[in-house]
């Protein structure tokens, strides 16, 4: 069952705003509560988000989760990236590596 606060406040208050801001804000308030235990709890209790045990795959000796994955634009300075994973996500895909640091 999908979280109850992201279709009714959330999303309405996200979309009001340009799609950078949303994506820095949302980053930003998921981090902290995917680095934590109760944070997690709170993400597992309120989103129900997690993939069902049915979507689970196996390639190359590796078991993921889901084939959901997540691309590396997304989330470039992995604010969120331990929140990502209750959400269903089973993989992200890293890369570029370099050996400069980020511009921009």
């Amino acid at each position: 069952m999908p979280d109850w606060s992201y279709r009714t406040v959330l999303r309405h208050a996200l979309f009001r705003l340009p799609p950078a801001a949303a994506r820095n804000l949302s980053l930003r308030v998921m981090g902290p509560l995917g680095r934590n235990a109760v944070g997690r709890a709170l993400i597992d209790f309120l989103g129900h988000m997690r993939a069902p045990a049915v979507l689970r795959h196996r390639l190359l000796g590796l078991s993921f989760p889901s084939r959901i994955g997540l691309g590396c634009g997304l989330d470039p300075d992995l604010r969120a990236f331990s929140a990502f994973a209750r959400f269903g996500v089973g993989f992200v895909e890293v890369g570029p590596i370099t050996l400069d640091g980020r511009k921009g």
